[in-house]
């Protein structure tokens, strides 16, 4: 693993899936949007730890996690729904309503990765970490769980208006940013900054939860205590 990283590493936690109409758990009984959004990034990061000195780790984070994103709401976002780890693990929420559920446990889920990683920043010295909100990209996978509307919508028409909508960006715009923190010489900014697509701070961060101190230890140990047996 070391031979792999080399001298000049980082690790971007980029694998993500959001759900539609289903619930979906892992062969562990995981909800699979809390398992591989949040649970799998934390785990593969601590994993690699000790090979990340002087590397840098990047979480994609997204503007959802916000109630007061002027924008989320537009598409039934209504902000991240925490409640514990444990909970949210086992899929517990607070809507009858499948496709809202769904949608707040993506946007939680987005929630728990910027918690962790400004978390990490408090905790360990021997590795940066970030994160990135790529906005909104029309055009990738993340919606192929919609029906065949939705779908053909999200890959056809929505990348041609996304140019005229607001928060909006593409794989290559926010691929840009991505590459930009992981690698780039004179990023002079501290540990734990949350970065929007365009290469500055997000305006669209919950600060008062996200930065809270208290949330960011309980989410840390909390997760540790349900993946212990995996490290």
């Amino acid at each position: 693993m070391s031979t792999f990283l080399g001298k000049d590493h980082g690790l971007i936690n980029n694998a993500g899936v959001q759900f539609s109409s289903k619930s979906s758990f892992t062969p562990d009984g995981f909800e699979e949007t809390i398992a591989v959004n949040h649970l799998a990034s934390f785990l593969l990061t601590l994993g690699l730890g000790k090979y990340l000195n002087g590397g840098r780790v990047l979480f994609i984070g997204s503007g959802t996690h916000d109630p007061h994103h002027p924008y989320a709401k537009y598409f039934g976002f209504r902000g991240a729904q925490y409640t514990s780890v444990k909970e949210l693990s086992e899929g517990l929420g607070n809507s009858t309503d499948i496709s809202q559920l769904n949608r707040d446990r993506y946007s939680t889920s987005k929630f728990l990765n910027m918690v962790t990683a400004v978390e990490l920043s408090r905790r360990y010295k021997n590795f940066s970490s970030f994160v990135l909100d790529p906005g909104l990209m029309p055009g990738t996978g993340l919606a192929r769980t919609q029906n065949s509307i939705m779908l053909f919508l999200w890959r056809w028409l929505m990348p041609i208006i996304g140019i005229f909508l607001p928060d909006t960006s593409s794989p290559r715009r926010s691929s840009n940013a991505a590459s930009w923190i992981i690698s780039g010489k004179n990023l002079d900014y501290a540990s734990g900054t949350i970065f929007s697509y365009n290469k500055k701070p997000s305006k669209h961060v919950w600060k008062e939860m996200a930065l809270n101190e208290n949330i960011g230890k309980e989410v840390y140990e909390d997760t540790l205590l349900i993946i212990k047996n995996f490290l």
